[in-house]
């Protein structure tokens, strides 16, 4: 639905500002935060806009006029391009607290300010009690296009335009005399309908510091699977090749070379998978492109040949997994469905071809009505858990505790239970999964062995066990191995590769012809893949270990542990008190 311009009034131009929200600084110290990569929902919001000046501020990537915080300075943005819209990213609990900021100053220079994704959707009342003038519910681009129409009259915000949206589906906002209205749910697109909107400009952003490093392809929407903690859902849609392709070369002409793919599960659809990665490929053939292409999937890809065929071919190296757990209770609570063994088994497979990236929660809680429940102690638990990361053959590794994602059934089944720790002592911005936001304690569990296990897990993953941490700093070892070693083990690997190529390959000739490709450069390819394998883990081990440390650093200068200890002491204190009230009374 699109509001109608009134022919007496010359349309003029608007200008609408998208804000990517500042990560907080603990935030940024993980995989995922050290990967400059804009927010491709925000971006592909804006570009279907029309008929407008608009431009996005990513403030995680930014260099432009600061305010006395350090932060963008809103103030002289507006001086030099008067916004009377901003379209603020809500994706992610952990931006919250700086989105309201953002909104509440906006909000004060008259600035009509509007917010989607995941968290505001499913917090609506919070949003627009915090600055925040129109909730929007669902998928943007539509609904973005509508609400500018509904609000620009002749480059101005119409007076009184909250009559105007009551039209327009997906989208919440509060009267003009204060009461809370929500328009109605608005229908996914179709495959159709994604098809046909326009591709995300990534020349909108402006002011950026440094060039991204990763640029976020869109492909497909939705996730066919009901993961008890995740708030993807939505049946599975994806559009044609053309769309991936057409995103991958203007990012080429601009000097990228390195893509992601932001499908939760790429390979849902496998027919359609099929077909884009080998258009791809096609395209890499025919341009001579050299490219880089991670996506995300279920280890369900390791028993389709040909998909993993045409991903290889269409220049997927790596692959990010939420494995979750090697517990199969813990599965089982998460309705994964799938097993430990089954797991590992598919894992072992897809390395021969990919790097993976294993993403794991680390002691997933369990309520009174549980039907599975793991016995094990946290020390047991995170013993399983080195032991996957070895038989699973996993490249890298990151390990969360369990977020209760607002919209999840995690988060209800927690609250429930009176076990979500209040937002006045654990904000949204602790929701990145390296704090703990719920009490593990009706469980039997400490909450400090919890808090602390899953970023030891990464440190000995990365960095070593204690001896090594201290002998091995740096990975300084493994880089003066690999390069003051690499002729002698390159030779010794090359002669092995050579020998057990040369022995297979007269099984499959018997006595025919053999090329010197067949015979000598294979074995050549094999030898280089796996020091190539082996330079890069030394390189992600020497990253991750560093990421940690900065982490640990952060963590300590925090107020959070402190507070952890505090909460704790008085619910044990709290506790004893019951006990002896209940022993009192028994008497």
């Amino acid at each position: 639905m699109v509001i109608e311009i009134d022919s007496k009034y010359e349309e003029k131009k608007a200008t609408i500002v998208g804000i990517m929200p500042r990560l907080p600084e603990h935030s940024k110290q993980s995989v995922f935060g050290k990967v400059r990569m804009f927010s491709i929902g925000l971006d592909s919001v804006l570009s279907q806009i029309e008929g407008h000046d608009v431009y996005i501020v990513d403030e995680n990537n930014y260099k432009g006029p600061i305010d006395a915080d350090g932060l963008p300075d809103y103030y002289e943005l507006g001086n030099r391009r008067h916004a009377i819209i901003s379209m603020i990213y809500g994706g992610m609990s952990i931006l919250a607290p700086r989105l309201y900021s953002i909104a509440k100053e906006n909000q004060k220079r008259g600035i009509v300010t509007v917010a989607g994704g995941k968290h505001v959707e499913n917090m609506p009342l919070e949003a627009l009690a915090s600055g925040v003038d129109i909730v929007v519910h669902g998928e943007g681009e539509k609904a973005a296009q509508e609400i500018s129409s509904a609000i620009i009259r002749y480059g101005k915000v119409v007076e009184g335009y909250k009559k105007n949206l009551e039209q327009i589906l997906g989208i919440s906002f509060l009267r003009e005399d204060g009461e809370y209205r929500f328009t109605g749910e608005r229908e996914p697109m179709t495959v159709e309908e994604l098809d046909g909107l326009k591709d995300p400009n990534m020349k909108l952003i402006k002011y950026m510091n440094k060039k991204w490093t990763t640029i976020p392809v869109t492909w497909g929407r939705g996730c066919n699977y009901a993961c008890e903690f995740c708030t993807v859902n939505g049946k599975h849609r994806a559009g044609g090749a053309e769309k991936v392709i057409r995103q991958i070369d203007a990012s080429i002409k601009l000097g990228y070379h390195n893509f992601f793919i932001t499908d939760d599960h790429v390979a849902q659809n496998s027919d359609k998978a099929i077909e884009m990665f080998t258009a791809l490929g096609d395209y890499i053939k025919k341009t001579k492109k050299k490219i880089s292409v991670i996506v995300q999937s279920r280890t369900e890809l390791a028993e389709n040949e040909e998909l993993k065929k045409a991903m290889k071919y269409g220049g997927v190296n790596t692959i990010c997994i939420g494995y979750e757990s090697p517990i199969d209770e813990e599965l089982r609570a998460m309705h994964k469905g799938i097993t430990v063994k089954k797991m590992v088994e598919r894992s072992r497979e897809l390395s021969k071809d990919f790097y993976i990236h294993g993403m794991f929660i680390f002691g997933y809680p369990t309520f009174k009505d549980s039907e599975y429940k793991s016995n094990l102690t946290l020390e047991e638990r995170a013993k399983r858990y080195e032991q996957f990361f070895r038989d699973a053959k996993i490249t890298t590794v990151q390990v969360f505790k369990a977020i209760p994602l607002v919209g999840s059934e995690l988060r209800k089944r927690l609250d429930k239970e009176g076990r979500l720790i209040p937002l006045d002592k654990v904000g949204w911005d602790k929701y990145d999964g390296a704090f703990l936001p719920y009490d593990p304690t009706p469980e039997g569990i400490n909450a400090h062995e919890l808090q602390d296990i899953p970023i030891k897990l990464m440190e000995r993953r990365y960095s070593g066990n204690a001896l090594g941490k201290i002998l091995n700093y740096g990975r300084w070892i493994d880089w003066t191995a690999n390069t003051l070693g690499f002729p002698v083990t390159f030779g010794s690997s090359y002669v092995k590769n050579f020998v057990r190529n040369l022995n297979e390959k007269k099984r499959v000739f018997k006595g025919k012809f053999m090329t010197g490709k067949d015979v000598f450069y294979e074995p050549l390819q094999k030898t280089w893949k796996v020091f190539k394998k082996n330079w890069r883990t030394t390189f992600f081990n020497t990253m991750g270990g560093g990421i940690i440390r900065k982490w640990k650093s952060i963590y300590r200068k925090g107020d959070y542990k402190p507070l952890l200890s505090r909460m704790y002491q008085r619910k044990e204190e709290q506790d004893k008190r019951t006990i002896t009230k209940d022993y009192i009374a028994l008497k």
